[in-house]
């Protein structure tokens, strides 16, 4: 089973946070962000995403060369009293992780912004690996996914993804040098392959001071089998089977098998696993502080964690 040590990048490359609010403090947010000084200050505008199916106001703000962030307030749910930060720390970049500060203290308020480190829980978090020069077309297989979709230019894959949609965990990976050439940026290329594998989790309702403390969920990474698209030519495994990945991916082709059958050819595909990764040098901790610092309040911070400033 051959090793192919390639580098990798790990960043937070999506988050949403969740923050409880009374009437009284929705409403405030409401006025602050209708206020037409604060909206056009950020380019405000009303859009519906997968978030408007439990939010009434939708709203998407400019934060820095021309990356937004995103927010929403009241609930459909009556018994819900929160709104819903969500933003990309990586693409605003550190100087825009500051103005998206800059940005909730005049919406939301410097009270409750000062809390959301510690106590906004993370309702979706994407963890993301950028890979160079990883070995082409291999296939990726999670244990207990049932779901899966693969998507391919004749032989050569262009993304896989496993785990539905409204799944705690979806798993993506795809040649991302072809995806900025279709968003027509081609010019951003990198040479050899560039690969990136993303992992979306819902519900962690974990805080970012929280997440910042373990590094556990960086271990997803490691749960990822990868298997070389020879297993496709090979007599032992079935041409429906063979068929059946090639629509839709490894995951949704295994569960279709009985189990005697499903343990069998997955005895197969171990003669075609690879373990082209190593998340060993992987600083979680050092992401979250790139993507979350810009959230801690220095004062509040002293007085949460019982020490002087």
């Amino acid at each position: 089973m051959p090793k192919h040590n390639v580098e990798c990048k790990l960043i937070i490359d999506k988050a949403a946070v969740t923050l409880p609010m009374s009437d009284k403090q929705k409403d405030r947010v409401f006025n602050n962000l209708v206020e037409k000084k604060v909206y056009k200050k950020y380019n405000g505008r009303v859009y519906n995403d997968d978030s408007s199916y439990r939010y009434r106001n939708n709203y998407q703000l400019d934060i820095h060369d021309r990356n937004s962030a995103d927010l929403s307030i009241y609930p459909f749910d009556p018994e819900h009293n929160f709104s819903r930060v969500e933003y990309n720390p990586t693409l605003l970049e550190a100087i825009g992780r500051t103005e998206l500060r800059r940005a909730l203290i005049d919406i939301l308020g410097i009270n409750v912004v000062k809390k959301i480190y510690y106590h906004a829980p993370i309702t979706r978090l994407d963890i993301t690996l950028d890979i160079f020069n990883m070995q082409r077309n291999l296939y990726i297989h999670c244990n207990r996914a049932t779901h899966s979709e693969i998507y391919k230019v004749g032989r050569r894959i262009q993304s896989q993804v496993i785990g539905s949609e409204r799944s705690d965990c979806r798993i993506t990976m795809y040649d991302k040098n072809a995806e900025r050439k279709s968003r027509g940026k081609a010019n951003g290329a990198v040479s050899g392959n560039y690969q990136r594998i993303e992992i979306r989790l819902r519900n962690l309702r974990c805080t970012m001071h929280e997440l910042s403390q373990s590094s556990d969920l960086i271990d997803r990474f490691a749960a990822i089998n990868f298997f070389e698209d020879g297993f496709l030519d090979d007599e032992r495994f079935s041409r429906s089977f063979v068929d059946r990945v090639s629509k839709h991916g490894l995951n949704k082709a295994l569960s279709k098998l009985s189990r005697n059958k499903r343990e069998r050819y997955r005895r197969y595909l171990a003669d075609y696993q690879v373990f082209p990764i190593s998340i060993s040098q992987s600083d979680f901790t050092d992401a979250c502080r790139r993507a979350f610092g810009c959230m801690v309040h220095r004062t509040y911070s002293a007085q949460f964690l019982g020490r002087a400033a």
